[in-house]
């Protein structure tokens, strides 16, 4: 975690509409400067139907799923989202998708001892 890092982006973060009260931190991963994202949302329902409303603009703006499963690239950059209980995660505009992972399974190992 970079120090000092954490935002909390309260509207329209990333470009999406549906995207209101996000937080954010920086991470660093050897050279690469990872940005991760958490949302929470009223319940598992949403924060699930929310993931998958940010996959599909991030599709219908360009972005092609990664043959690995592991997220999408758009414009040079790997963007993760999923969902962990009530929450809404992942990383915007990774360089690699290695790194990306790394921090996004650290946040979804956290975010599922949170969850109720």
């Amino acid at each position: 975690l970079v120090s000092g890092s954490q935002a909390l982006l309260s509207a329209d973060a990333f470009g999406f509409d549906q995207f209101k009260n996000v937080y954010t931190a920086e991470y660093a991963v050897g050279d690469a400067r990872l940005l991760a994202f958490v949302i929470s949302c009223p319940d598992a329902a949403s924060a699930d139907t929310l993931a998958g409303a940010y996959r599909s603009f991030l599709i219908q703006n360009g972005g092609k799923p990664v043959e690995s499963g592991a997220g999408i690239e758009i414009m040079d950059t790997i963007e993760l989202v999923f969902s962990e209980g009530n929450h809404v995660a992942g990383i915007h505009a990774a360089p690699a998708a290695a790194p990306a992972q790394q921090i996004a399974e650290q946040l979804r190992q956290r975010l599922a001892k949170q969850s109720p």
